[in-house]
């Protein structure tokens, strides 16, 4: 997140991370050398102002409202978990009650608003919940809990500011991140509360999903495979109801996503095929990118790829949402760009008969979609195996990676550790991800 002196000027970023600090999982916030030099020994507060950080000194400690202390208090009762934590290295573990912090606070607005209100804007009935992928905490929201930034750019973005994403959009995704929250739980309000809401809910949400900047939203959160386990039912359910609509694209391209990530690549190409070919918005074309480079069309996945990196040049490299799908189409390119390049002979004459058994014209059939020999497919599989456990199987590698770094009693390689391909081997291999990859049909190319 940007971060800004009191003067306004942009001193640079500040980010999170985690470290294992004395054998501890620590969080730590970093930001750029020298930033609190100037601040030493007294009080300081970060606001938030259109989506970046401002930093500024402060006379003493800042007061705390007795009642919001309480409401938060109370809204940490509700809503933590009893868990039994064992630290690296600790011979027992202890028992212990643990909620994130984004958790807590959305309970206590949701309990008790007007104590946290800011400028309100008419929400009422809107379903939300935080933006991350993870979470199952929701709710409806009173009007008083939601502050509207001014000009457009949303305070609250999180990390979805400078992603080309306003103040409505942010709204809209919450809409549809709280709607999909309550369906996984199985909560029948998720659609609304009274039968005029339930159907009109899924041309809102539908027309939610096309719209581009919410898109890069859902597809930004929908990125594990347990987000995609929560979120699939939603879109199926949405879709079901405009049957084959041609024009009802959005809750299609979320199934497929999801079926995508969840490493069901013929689900998602059956869904992303019936699609408009004239849709190219970023989600989209990075999908059909990832089912031509599983379906091992080079080509087709480099053609689609040079077309996502153009629309993500538009975006601001400032960005958690924007490194997101930077960083997918740089590795996607990474993947295909040598198979693209290098494109094996043609198997036959443009008029022959395609080698196939098709029946049709090498010309409208293979040609330009020959496939490389199998023992090099190979060496490709397996990039793509790596992909879908970077993916589907992010959680096992950053739960081994820790257990990796303190067997080696060398904090500061987790980075390199969870980035290292022999990670993601163990996952594939000893920990069965591999054997879990669903195998395509007889015909299918791997």
């Amino acid at each position: 997140m940007d971060l800004f002196d009191e003067a306004g000027e942009w001193i640079g970023v500040v980010e999170s991370d985690g470290w294992l600090i004395d054998g501890v999982d620590t969080d730590v916030v970093l930001g750029p050398e020298g930033w609190l030099e100037d601040f030493a020994g007294s009080w300081i507060a970060f606001r938030v102002n259109q989506g970046a950080l401002a930093i500024e000194h402060l006379a003493g400690p800042p007061s705390v409202d007795p009642a919001r202390a309480d409401a938060v208090a109370a809204a940490f009762e509700a809503v933590a978990e009893h868990q039994r934590f064992q630290a690296y290295g600790a011979d027992e573990p202890v028992d212990v009650w643990r909620s994130e912090l984004s958790t807590v606070l959305q309970e206590a607005i949701l309990r008790e608003g007007p104590l946290f209100a800011g400028e309100p804007v008419s929400a009422s009935g809107t379903s939300w919940m935080r933006p991350g992928s993870d979470s199952s905490s929701r709710g409806s929201c009173p009007p008083t809990s939601i502050q509207r930034s001014s000009p457009q750019r949303s305070p609250n973005a999180g990390p979805w500011h400078d992603g080309g994403v306003d103040a409505d959009a942010v709204l809209g995704a919450r809409m549809l991140l709280g709607a999909m929250s309550l369906h996984a739980d199985g909560d029948p309000d998720a659609f609304g509360a009274t039968t005029d809401e339930r159907e009109m809910a899924p041309a809102l949400f539908a027309g939610l999903l096309q719209r581009e900047p919410i898109t890069r939203i859902v597809g930004y959160e929908c990125a594990d495979g347990n987000a995609c386990d929560r979120a699939l039912g939603f879109a199926q359910a949405i879709a079901a109801a405009f049957g084959d609509d041609p024009h009802i694209w959005g809750p299609d391209w979320l199934a497929a996503h999801c079926h995508l990530v969840l490493g069901d690549v013929d689900a998602a190409a059956e869904l992303l095929d019936g699609m408009p070919s004239e849709i190219t918005c970023l989600p989209v074309l990075v999908d059909r990118a990832m089912v031509a480079a599983d379906r091992s069309r080079a080509l087709e996945a480099h053609r689609l790829l040079s077309e996502a990196e153009r629309q993500v040049e538009d975006l601001s490299e400032f960005s958690l949402l924007s490194y997101r799908y930077r960083q997918l189409v740089s590795d996607l390119f990474d993947e295909v760009d040598v198979w693209a390049t290098n494109t094996p002979p043609a198997a036959a004459r443009r008029n022959d008969r395609c080698p196939c058994g098709s029946g049709r014209k090498y010309k409208v059939c293979h040609l330009g979609r020959e496939l490389h020999p199998i023992e090099e497919r190979s060496a490709w599989l397996y990039q793509k195996m790596t992909r879908f456990a970077r993916t589907g199987e992010r959680d096992e590698i950053h739960t081994l990676a820790p257990v990796m770094v303190d067997a080696m009693g060398s904090p500061q390689s987790w980075d390199s550790l969870v980035d290292a391909p022999f990670i993601v081997d163990i996952v594939l291999h000893e920990g069965g991800a591999g054997a879990a990859i669903p195998r395509r049909p007889t015909g299918h190319t791997p």
